[in-house]
């Protein structure tokens, strides 16, 4: 418990850093042209992300996530995005298992395919360092450039579609778990590049180093992960269908 609250008051003195050292290199914002600071925008955005540690033991998955989005000016070059959507996760675990009398074909890493499906819910703090010499060159559609960022996010699977055989026995005979609450959280920091493909479409790449875990739930049965450090590579494509040029 001690390291989850270091690694929040880490990441709430970053973004305390992050937001002086944004202003500190903008200077007076008011008296910086509003054709030099980033626009606010608002939009959907579909993200890939890889690797990702599997809601259920050890395995590989790959989530999609489809999301509003709305991320607004804090500075002439900061801004806050935030976000919200559907998560779908299929993926692979294996079950370190042994086969009994009375489940005969299981054997040691038991292969299941699972397809989870939830919400999530995204804050980021984004500094994008480079965006005034930019502009002082036209290459700022949409925000486009390097950017730094923080974020943070949790991801709440509901429902679980899962092959059988499983050592689970509850669920031999059932593919839907619904009565099984995960829920992940993570804190990062993650460098990018968003580039523009046309007036309403955007391309995001990012390289994020992170700190996560998970609650788990099921039935009378609790538990509380420790924190694992994870690098982690995010794939984003955005439509944009709102600009605020203020």
């Amino acid at each position: 418990m001690a390291i989850k609250y270091s690694v929040l008051t880490i990441y709430l003195v970053l973004c305390i850093c992050f937001h002086l050292s944004a202003q500190k290199k903008d200077g007076l914002t008011d008296s910086i042209k509003p054709e030099l600071k980033v626009n606010s925008l608002s939009g959907l955005m579909l993200k890939l992300e890889s690797p990702c540690v599997a809601g259920y033991g050890l395995g590989r998955n790959m989530p999609f996530f489809l999301n509003y989005i709305n991320e607004s000016r804090i500075t002439p070059s900061t801004t806050i995005l935030l976000r919200a959507g559907v998560t779908i996760t299929p993926g692979v675990f294996y079950e370190d298992t042994i086969s009994n009398d009375y489940m005969p074909d299981l054997k040691t890493g038991n292969k299941v395919t699972y397809c989870s499906f939830g919400f999530n819910f995204g804050v980021e703090p984004r500094w994008y360092w480079n965006y005034k010499k930019r502009a002082q060159k036209g290459k700022i559609k949409l925000n486009s450039g390097w950017f730094l960022s923080l974020p943070l996010e949790i991801s709440l699977p509901l429902h679980t579609m899962i092959s059988t055989p499983t050592t689970y026995h509850d669920y031999t005979d059932q593919k839907w778990i619904t009565d099984y609450f995960n829920l992940f959280y993570s804190l990062g920091i993650s460098v990018g590049y968003r580039h523009a493909l046309s007036n309403n479409w955007l391309l995001e790449g990012s390289f994020e180093t992170q700190a996560m875990g998970d609650l788990a739930k099921y039935r009378q049965y609790n538990s509380l992960s420790t924190v694992a450090i994870t690098p982690q590579i995010n794939i984003k494509v955005l439509y944009i269908f709102k600009e605020h040029l203020d």
